[in-house]
């Protein structure tokens, strides 16, 4: 694996905090209306709706009707993105991996010259992406049971009841409909890898429930370093909160020399022009690289 000496450095527009400033902790979310009580979402779909971004691989969860399940002719834009991606023999970063159906696609894709490090802070998620990984014979797939933020914190999680997939440790999380479920440990990503001596990322997913401005705060040296393309899933508990989820994160990537392109609609997402990005998921690229066709 690739030894990385680099010191995090926050770029700290993208939070409003200065390198110093402590952990925020998480408060209780207003009740402007009723979506706030579910918390941060995205375009939520239960895994039956993920098509066969996992066929042929076994899950371990019982409660995965159908395992893995495939709609023929049924796919989204992020799958039609992914699938364009030329990742043979590259690093993955898989940050939110859940029970593993990204992180199985992944290791596919890589191949065995590649690599898939799933990131996964849920201790009950952990275990079926542990032993989703086990049952299937995955080699190329390194689970890491931790979350991903600005700065080091231990933090609660908070779930919606039956809805495993929608764990977040974002402040707007705290919600009477919300179950806490864990305490866990949040690392900034410029801290953890050369800690860990992982492997330089070419591809990172996030999907962390309204984290998304917060993992890439903690990631700005990894992601000036290696310059690896991003796939982001933007969260938030009403549209207001997912619009200023987006330009938080259009603000940093864009100052790191990303080109931004909105998944769903194909537009490019600026500062200033991010509101597009509110619904969906951002691809970003460093700007000399063309933007790949999605089909």
């Amino acid at each position: 694996m690739n030894q990385r000496n680099g010191k995090s450095q926050p770029i700290d527009e993208a939070t409003g905090q200065g390198p110093s400033s402590p952990p925020a902790e998480p408060r209780p979310s207003r009740l402007g209306g009723w979506r706030n009580l579910f918390g941060p979402l995205g375009r939520y779909r239960p895994g039956w709706l993920r098509r066969d971004l996992a066929a042929g691989f076994r899950n371990c969860d019982p409660l995965a009707v159908p395992q893995w399940a495939h709609l023929p002719e049924v796919s989204s834009s992020e799958e039609r993105l992914l699938a364009a991606l030329p990742l043979r023999g590259k690093v993955v970063y898989d940050i939110g991996a859940h029970a593993g159906a990204y992180s199985l696609f992944f290791s596919r894709r890589v191949g065995p010259a590649g690599a898939v490090v799933a990131f996964e802070p849920s201790p009950k998620t952990f275990a079926l992406l542990r032993r989703n990984i086990e049952i299937n014979g995955v080699a190329n797939v390194h689970p890491l049971e931790c979350a991903l933020g600005r700065e080091s914190a231990r933090r609660a999680l908070y779930v919606l009841p039956g809805m495993p997939s929608t764990a977040s440790l974002a402040p707007e999380a705290r919600t009477p409909f919300r179950l806490r479920s864990a305490v866990v440990a949040i690392e900034p990503l410029d801290t953890l890898a050369p800690r860990l001596d992982l492997p330089s990322p070419d591809f990172i997913k996030i999907d962390v429930e309204g984290m998304e401005a917060e993992v890439l705060a903690g990631a700005t040296d990894t992601l000036r370093r290696w310059r690896p393309d991003v796939l982001v899933e933007i969260h938030g508990a009403t549209p207001h909160a997912r619009k200023a989820q987006a330009e938080r994160v259009a603000v940093l990537l864009a100052r790191l020399g990303y080109g931004l392109t909105h998944v769903e609609s194909r537009r490019a997402v600026t500062p200033g022009r991010a509101a597009v990005a509110a619904v969906g998921h951002v691809f970003a690229r460093v700007s000399r690289r063309p933007i790949p066709q999605i089909a």
